[in-house]
Order: C-alpha cells, then sequence, then structure tokens
C-alpha cells in the first residue's frame, strides 16, 4: 500500500468511526423505540424536517450570495453551487413528499 492508499484508508477509517460513534450517541439518547421513531418517520415529521431543512439552506443561501457578490471568492463561489445542488435535492424531495400526500388522499 502506497502513501497515498494508506491516506486514504485512514480517512475511511476515521469515518466509519465517526458513523459508528454518531450511531452510538442516537441510540443511547433515544433507545430502541426512539431509534425505530427516527427512522421511519410518518408523513408529519417528514414534511417538518424538509421545512427545517428549506429554510436552514435558504439562510446558507444568501449569505454565500453576498460573500460571492462582495468578496469575489471561489471556495465561497463553489460553495454557492454546492447550495444550488442541495436546494435541486430538496426541491426533488418536495415534489415526492407532494406525490405521497396525494397517494394518501
Amino acid at each position: 500500500m502506497n502513501d497515498i492508499q494508506k491516506v486514504q484508508y485512514d480517512q475511511i477509517i476515521d469515518s466509519v468511526n465517526f458513523a459508528l460513534r454518531s450511531l452510538s450517541e442516537l441510540f443511547e439518547v433515544h433507545g430502541m423505540h426512539g431509534m425505530y421513531d427516527l427512522t421511519n418517520p410518518n408523513l408529519d415529521q417528514l414534511k417538518a424536517v424538509f421545512h427545517q431543512m428549506k429554510e436552514g439552506i435558504s439562510k446558507v443561501a444568501e449569505n454565500f450570495e453576498t460573500m460571492v457578490a462582495t468578496a469575489r471568492d471561489m471556495d465561497a463561489a463553489n460553495a454557492s453551487i454546492n447550495v444550488m445542488n442541495i436546494k435541486q435535492g430538496l426541491n426533488y424531495a418536495e415534489s415526492l413528499l407532494l406525490a405521497i400526500e396525494e397517494i394518501r388522499l
């Protein structure tokens, strides 16, 4: 294994460890039934999470637009593109939620 592969391997190990620690902390806080609720939300819970995400990304987008316009920072411009991708994903999620609501009616 060369140095680059070793670094990549170590990064993967760190990511897996972080994910497992996060899951462990969630389990300690919520217990078995709480974890089930977290992984199987009802439609109202999904809508609430979606609206929180949409509000949050709107605030982030405003900040990046200001940074790009005033500082002409390439990192901010790249981050702004990533924010646009997230917003596009949220639009898709919204269309899925609307389709689910129509099916339930």
